[in-house]
């Protein structure tokens, strides 16, 4: 009976990284427009404007306001006040759980059952957001994807 309740372990990870910044563009026409070449600038920032909007009817319950920035009156082709990175995006959290027991038949030669859980709490981990004022009203702002787990992205472990 003994035997059965041996070598057991139960490991837990929790992986934490902040938000990310959010460099909010704005595209101007070089030259000939019909080449198709743009250059990005940064937009105006409208005062008073919320940067964020929060509500069930966005993926992860906020948005960068679209509404927030404007062109600037140089027509696009100068930097507006809106600072590079002046948004963050959404921070990543994820719980993983590993039961396993091992089994060793002599000092150097053994076997391992485990069964792992991953993001048990099922969060989402959103990834990119629409950053660009040209992608228009209904999705700037807006997470359209999720973080890959192989990532570069920093990630803090817990143990």
């Amino acid at each position: 009976m003994s035997y059965a309740l041996t070598n057991w372990a139960l490991d837990a990870r929790t992986s934490v990284r902040s938000a990310l910044p959010v460099d909010i563009l704005d595209g101007a026409s070089l030259g000939n427009a019909s080449s198709g070449a743009t250059a990005n600038y940064h937009p105006d920032r409208v005062p008073g404007a919320p940067l964020y909007l929060t509500g069930s009817q966005y993926l992860g319950g906020s948005a960068i306001n679209y509404n927030g920035f404007v062109a600037t009156s140089g027509g696009g082709a100068v930097d507006g006040n809106a600072d590079r990175n002046s948004a963050r995006g959404f921070d990543a959290v994820q719980q993983d759980l590993t039961l396993r027991r091992d089994f060793p038949f002599t000092e150097k030669i053994g076997l391992q059952f485990r069964v792992e859980a991953y993001n048990i709490l099922n969060r989402p981990v959103f990834g990119d957001i629409y950053n660009e004022l040209s992608s228009g009203a209904n999705l700037f702002g807006q997470t359209y994807d999720t973080q890959s787990s192989d990532s570069a992205a920093c990630q803090a472990s817990i143990r």
